[in-house]
């Protein structure tokens, strides 16, 4: 987990869940780790807020790493765009996904998402 000195986590919560979408969560869990160690935690409401205006909020919050559930190319590009982090498709207690971030052992449920299978152009042949 050496990508900073001091790294901001963000992670939207539904519950003591990691939200199943991103774009869809109510609240997000902000954690700040120094020196491998969680230094400060808070929780900011999302509600009502569309997720461009979430990310303009996490970027001036200094976001390093974003971990979520399922969430849409789009956005995952924009955030990816803003120098965030992004760890997707993680389910389960918002607890057990940060210590395996912080363990260093947390990675993409799946890490296929946003590869799109390129096709050649179709070829008609008219008899």
């Amino acid at each position: 987990m050496g990508y900073y000195k001091k790294t901001i986590v963000g992670i939207p919560v539904f519950g003591s869940r990691v939200a199943p979408r991103f774009d869809c969560a109510s609240k997000m869990l902000i954690l700040e780790i120094e020196k491998g160690k969680l230094s400060n935690q808070k929780e900011i409401n999302l509600s009502w807020q569309n997720p461009l205006s979430v990310i303009n909020q996490m970027r001036s919050m200094a976001i390093n790493v974003l971990i979520c559930g399922a969430i849409p190319c789009f956005w995952m590009r924009i955030l990816s765009g803003c120098g965030i982090k992004v760890i997707s498709w993680v389910s389960g207690e918002w607890q057990e996904a940060f210590d395996l971030f912080l363990k260093g052992k947390l990675i993409n449920g799946w890490p296929w998402h946003c590869r799109h299978r390129r096709r050649k152009g179709w070829r008609h042949k008219f008899n």
